[in-house]
């Protein structure tokens, strides 16, 4: 995880081609993200260019997503 948000179970995860680019990456990326589906969590994949030249529709999209965690019932501890 590259930031999390215990309180509205959220991950948002930074994804770049250099460091994804190989197959152990993808499959093991991957595999994270079904980890955290799996046990409740909303994750919001975010690359390096949209940090740096969609910097509003990030922090609106966190925010979105940190307000329907305020607003939805509570997921069970696995």
């Amino acid at each position: 995880m590259d930031a999390y948000w215990p309180a509205a179970r959220l991950v948002a995860e930074l994804q770049s081609y250099e460091h994804h680019a190989h197959r152990q990456a993808f499959d093991r990326d991957y595999a994270k993200l079904g980890r955290l589906a799996l046990a409740g969590y909303r994750v919001l994949p975010l690359t390096n260019r949209q940090l740096k030249h969609e910097r509003d529709w990030v922090v609106a999209s966190l925010g979105a997503l940190m307000g329907a965690a305020r607003s939805a019932v509570p997921v069970p501890t696995l």
